[in-house]
């Protein structure tokens, strides 16, 4: 390794191990953030797959009549929830982060 160049992670001082938060640095709490932002949004992702099996059940149960009245309430459920998946996950990479110079970070 060239001894001139930086390091760019930061390592663990017992244990010579790299972390996300000793990588993070001063970010620490914007990266706690992304990580629940993004497990609240995978689990609403997951919604409009509920929305579909309620549909199929409800096509299925009624098969000789036609599709039951709760079919359309269900697909814009879905639609709703995989929109509200998406601005949950890629709202937040839209908010500027700005330095304390009011310089925004690139």
């Amino acid at each position: 390794m060239d001894g001139g160049r930086k390091h760019i992670m930061t390592r663990l001082p017992d244990t010579d191990k790299v972390t996300l938060m000793t990588f993070a640095g001063k970010y620490k709490y914007l990266t706690g953030t992304g990580c629940i932002l993004s497990g609240i949004s995978a689990v609403i992702a997951l919604v409009p797959y509920l929305c579909m099996w309620k549909v199929i059940k409800l096509a299925v149960l009624n098969w000789p009549g036609g599709l039951a009245g709760g079919t359309l309430v269900w697909g814009w459920m879905a639609v709703a929830s995989s929109l509200l998946s998406m601005l949950i996950y890629l709202g937040p990479l839209c908010v500027p982060i700005f330095r304390p110079s009011g310089q925004p970070e690139i």
